[in-house]
């Protein structure tokens, strides 16, 4: 695969910001809804958000990922347990396959893992010390009771007439026979178009990475959380390219969704973006799979429709840093119907007098698979139009002008839908966009970071 050089240290901050975009992300994934106080209520029985549990995690000495990663397919799939963060992130487009009166329905899954403690310090701690991560309101790195995930079936309560004072010694033998002691957690958000209706229907999980809840091995590859998943087709057939084909299952109340995911290009690595010098100005290492042909079933509220469509598949792991201060980020996975991706990140501040500035990266990958890192001189995106949502007053940029000058690009993204805002951590909004202009195709678009302080 061949990637261009050009402005590569521009194209690893980019990729930092990505992360960013992830990390803020997954802040919206604790159950809700385009009702707010759905998304409040549900968040607030899961008890914790993925703000806390990073901030849990964050005196722990964790190491980077090498600077040049022997990428290995499909076991880069997996979990990289031993960093502090990573994420996998699909999101794309589908279509009614038999052609019935559907619109365009945008679709993103987005599972995080968040390690409570390195390797290193898990070896060094204490029975007691191990004996107390959990999730829960009140989590904390060395004091949390283990408290049960809503929809986990084993209870945590001391159980009638049993002591619950445990000498050191006690917990230090105890601790590692504990099927529950894990320094894993994943977070996970499903989010959809409506397709029986109108606006953005929106789940979430939190779970342990223990007693087979969540987790990410390969191979064979199997990406989970409770019943969420991604797994590899055919795992038995042998494998003549870096990536397998995905089943990949989703739901919420009412709607479930089945799709087969094939590989139509090869992944993108950080080291085919950085070169032979490796990614040294990004503490964490990742890779796209940039085109992948969905076909499926989606049944929701009683109707079963035909789907296909387009997605991407995103995976990084690392120290996927947190914003500092008032930062949005806004996020665009397109689809060109020549055979082309663009995968853009616009990163917005609020500065003083309310004044917005914006900067913006991308990655172009052409039909055959050679990617190009662009930088913020090297492509334009603005705002042409503006949706004010009913419920929570904030305003989104929704209409926009994409250009990429040296490309020949200037295109028009519209969405679908203007009404796709989720609120739940975060506000968000997020849906399907159509692409017209010297490029046509397709599109999802996340953006955050909008919301008033």
């Amino acid at each position: 695969m061949n990637v261009s050089v050009h402005r590569r240290p521009r194209w690893i901050a980019a990729a930092v910001i990505a992360a960013v975009a992830a990390v803020l992300a997954i802040a919206a994934s604790l159950r809700g809804a385009s009702d707010p106080a759905r998304g409040r209520d549900a968040a607030d029985m899961l008890g914790v958000s993925p703000f806390a549990l990073l901030a849990a995690s964050v005196d722990d000495d964790f190491p980077q990922p090498p600077p040049r990663w022997a990428f290995e397919f499909p076991a880069d799939h997996r979990a990289h347990d031993a960093y502090r963060t990573e994420w996998w992130y699909l999101s794309g487009t589908l279509n009614d396959a038999s052609g019935a009166d559907v619109p365009m329905l945008g679709v993103q899954w987005l599972l995080m893992r968040i390690a409570l403690r390195s390797e290193a310090g898990a070896s060094g701690q204490t029975g007691a010390e191990r004996a107390t991560i959990g999730i829960g309101a009140e989590a904390e790195t060395e004091s949390a009771e283990l408290e049960p995930v809503e929809g986990e079936s084993a209870e945590l309560e001391p159980v009638e007439g049993e002591s619950t004072e445990l000498n050191a010694a006690e917990l230090e033998s105890a601790a590692p026979a504990s099927a529950w002691s894990t320094s894993q957690i994943y977070a996970g958000l499903f989010s959809i178009s409506a397709p029986t209706g109108t606006g953005l229907r929106t789940d979430g999980k939190l779970s342990r990475g223990a007693l087979g809840l969540a987790g990410a091995t390969a191979p064979p590859v199997r990406v989970w959380i409770e019943n969420w998943q991604l797994v590899e087709l055919e795992p038995d057939a042998g494998r003549t390219a870096d990536a397998p084909g995905f089943a990949l299952h989703l739901g919420t109340d009412g709607l479930e969704l089945d799709l087969e995911l094939r590989d139509m290009k090869r992944p993108i690595t950080a080291s085919d973006v950085a070169g032979g010098s490796g990614a040294r100005a990004a503490p964490f290492q990742f890779y796209v799979q940039p085109r992948l042909r969905a076909r499926g079933t989606l049944v929701a509220d009683g109707r079963r429709f035909d789907v296909d469509g387009v997605f991407a598949l995103e995976h990084a792991w690392g120290e996927l840093p947190l914003p500092g201060g008032p930062v949005g980020n806004d996020r665009f996975s397109l689809h060109l119907d020549d055979g082309s991706e663009l995968i853009l990140v616009r990163t917005h501040r609020r500065r003083a007098g309310d004044e917005r500035t914006a900067t913006t990266t991308a990655l172009l990958i052409d039909p055959q698979g050679s990617a190009v890192p662009l930088a913020d001189d090297d492509v334009t995106l603005e705002p042409m139009d503006y949706w004010t949502s009913p419920r929570t007053g904030t305003r989104y940029p929704l209409r926009w002008s994409l250009r990429v000058p040296g490309r020949d690009i200037e295109t028009t993204l519209t969405p679908i839908e203007a009404d796709h805002e989720g609120e739940t951590w975060l506000q968000f909004w997020a849906g399907p966009v159509r692409i017209d202009g010297t490029a046509a195709g397709s599109g999802f678009v996340q953006l955050n970071g909008y919301a008033e302080p």
